[in-house]
Order: structure tokens, then sequence, then C-alpha cells
């Protein structure tokens, strides 16, 4: 029953990713588990800045989430990430620009965090 759940949430969610407008490819989105080439590295296209200081980066807005494994995924105008609370899997979907909550999803189920992902 929770591989059945996990398979239908997984599916709900890579419709949701791909049926997004073509947008979603650009460089400065991160589509995917760990970016566009599933490696944890920005393509050299990508509009990211020369160094990382202060000045170069600034915090938009920030959510308090629970525990969990993946990152975020980026597309120009949806942020989503998910949680593990108590016994449930929690997708959450946030407008990129201001980082209010637009939708989420949950279902029972508990996700054991590895101890390097816990925080």
């Amino acid at each position: 029953m929770i591989q059945k759940t996990l398979l239908l949430c997984s599916l709900f969610f890579s419709w949701t990713l791909l049926s997004q407008p073509k947008e979603i490819e650009t460089t400065s989105s991160w589509p995917q588990w760990r970016g566009s080439s599933r490696n944890g590295i920005i393509p050299s296209e990508s509009p990211w800045p020369a160094k990382i200081d202060q000045d170069s980066l600034k915090e938009k807005w920030r959510v308090k989430l629970g525990k969990g494994y993946s990152g975020p995924v980026v597309s120009n105008k949806m942020v989503f990430t998910t949680e593990s609370l108590e016994e449930e899997e929690i997708t959450h979907a946030y407008n990129r620009k201001d980082g209010k909550l637009v939708w989420s999803a949950k279902w029972k189920g508990k996700m054991k965090v590895p101890f390097f992902a816990a925080k």
C-alpha cells in the first residue's frame, strides 16, 4: 500500500512539473532533484554570480520545513519542497517571487530521514 501511495504521489508530482510551460527548462530553474543534469552542478550558462557574498546573493524569503531528504525543485514561477512530519509526507508548492504557499499535498507514510540529511 505504501509503495502504491508513493508511486501515485511521484506520478502526480512528475505530472505537475511536466505540465508546466516550457519556461521550466530555462537556465534559472532547477527542474528536478540535483538540478537539470541530476548531478548537483549549476550549468555554466546559468545566471550565477562570479563570487558568492552578501552582495551577490540576497535572501528574498524563507519558510520553516520539517526534516526531509530531497532538495527543492525550482521553476520560473514555483518552488517545490518536501518534508516528513510525524506519520505524513508533505509536498509544498510556493510562489517563487514572494514565498507564499500555493498548495500542499500530503499522504500517510513516514520516510526515515538519513542522519546526514536531518540537519
